[in-house]
């Protein structure tokens, strides 16, 4: 399997180690600041302004900042650190969205596995804990997304889904996975490792496998197109599908129905897992001759 190389050289484990140090470092720092900041700007009940202007700034400081900042001290092509140098091409834009949206069933029945865990009695105290952060997490998160006028809509966009798409991609895959990877050969590790945390660092544990599952996808589009920027308009889009979905139900009063897409249909799961297969098929085939378009192109003006 080839992946796109002119952002992954050879580089020793001891190098890696001080970029994760570091790395590590500017995300604690950026955690203490935001806290700090939104210490005084959130009350209780926090209202949705509040929710908003805290998460703004908890993306600004705490993902977006470090991610730059360690491309900066790592490399004098930061943009090409971040991968954020390289134009996305079309088809594996499309490709990648369509893998996203033809996933959407499985996705959804994946959640409802999730939800569905139950731990030994024994465990009935972090059981109790696990669930009340999800409901936690959950009731901020519809806040964030609450009303049914067109400006709550317009804000959710911005905040939930956009934002959130860019700070986390240039976090994750950007940053994150970029120093855990040492070359090629360590891709796969990287892209896991880093979607692991991904999902880690959202405290929803009823959610972990499918968001894990969602950024080792996100991965493995940079990996394979070598561009952050199909990642982050993925993702960005994963969160606006969400966010409109979300406010309709709520404009229409009714259950939100993108939610419920593929649950207990073996016939529809199986479809949605043969077409999601076939998108990610495409995807990888158009980054992989785009890579050799690219190396002939390199070979030539050599």
């Amino acid at each position: 399997m080839e992946y796109n190389n002119e952002t992954l050289p050879v580089e020793s484990r001891a190098t890696m180690l001080r970029r994760l140090f570091v790395f590590i470092c500017l995300t604690l720092g950026g955690m203490c600041l935001a806290a700090l900041l939104i210490s005084f700007i959130v009350k209780n009940p926090p209202t949705a302004v509040q929710l908003r202007i805290s998460t703004i700034l908890q993306d600004v400081i705490v993902f977006i900042f470090p991610a730059v900042a360690i491309a900066v001290v790592s490399s004098r092509l930061p943009a090409r650190f971040l991968s954020l140098d390289r134009v996305p091409r079309v088809w594996p834009m499309f490709w990648a969205i369509v893998a996203l949206i033809v996933s959407a069933p499985i996705q959804n029945q994946i959640i409802a596995w999730n939800e569905a865990i139950r731990l030994p009695e024994s465990m009935v105290s972090v059981e109790r804990w696990m669930r009340a952060a999800e409901e936690s997490a959950r009731a901020s998160a519809e806040i964030i997304m609450g009303g049914s006028t067109v400006g709550d809509l317009i804000m959710g966009l911005l905040v939930a889904g956009i934002l959130a798409g860019l700070s986390e991609e240039l976090f994750f895959r950007g940053a994150l996975q970029r120093i855990f990877t040492l070359s090629d050969r360590h891709v796969h590790a990287a892209i896991w490792s880093a979607a692991f945390i991904f999902s880690a660092m959202h405290f929803q544990f009823y959610g972990f496998l499918p968001r894990l599952l969602l950024g080792a996808f996100f991965g493995y589009v940079v990996a394979w197109s070598g561009s952050l920027w199909i990642a982050i308009i993925v993702h960005a889009l994963n969160n606006m599908m969400v966010v409109v979905s979300s406010w309709n139900a709520r404009r229409l009063g009714v259950d939100n129905q993108l939610e419920e897409i593929g649950i207990d249909s073996p016939l529809m799961l199986a479809f949605s897992l043969l077409l999601t297969i076939a998108a990610l098929s495409m995807l990888y085939r158009c980054c992989r001759k785009n890579l050799a378009q690219k190396h002939r192109e390199l070979t030539k003006n050599s």
